[in-house]
């Protein structure tokens, strides 16, 4: 699954910055807390680590470019799955037990389903 590593937020008062080097290149191994961009802002020249793990799909900057917190910079293949799983019965959806992005484990419960009336 692709993943986006978005600029994080630099600092207080830094909302953007240059691209001075690009650390990393389509197909290249990335590990959480590598360095994977060179920025300089109006402060500080800053190496930016990644959030994320995995094998660097498409670089979305380029030396020269202005980029801001929040932007993407870079798509990481990880070997996380989405899965959408179907409900085995019609009604309506009543409680959701798992949280946004937690891990879930094979034949837990997940959600709890009404039968309508």
């Amino acid at each position: 699954m692709a993943t986006e590593f978005k600029l994080p937020e630099l600092g207080e008062n830094i909302s953007a910055g240059d691209v001075m080097r690009v650390l990393v290149k389509p197909g290249d191994s990335v590990a959480n807390d590598q360095p994977v961009l060179e920025l300089e802002t109006d402060k500080a020249t800053i190496e930016v680590p990644s959030s994320v793990s995995g094998t660097v799909g498409e670089v979305k900057v380029k030396p020269g470019e202005k980029v801001a917190a929040d932007q993407e910079i870079i798509e990481v293949e990880t070997d996380k799955v989405n899965v959408e799983v179907e409900a085995a019965e019609d009604g309506v959806l009543s409680e959701i037990y798992a949280q946004e992005g937690e891990f879930i484990k094979f034949g837990a419960v997940v959600a709890a389903i009404e039968k309508p009336s």
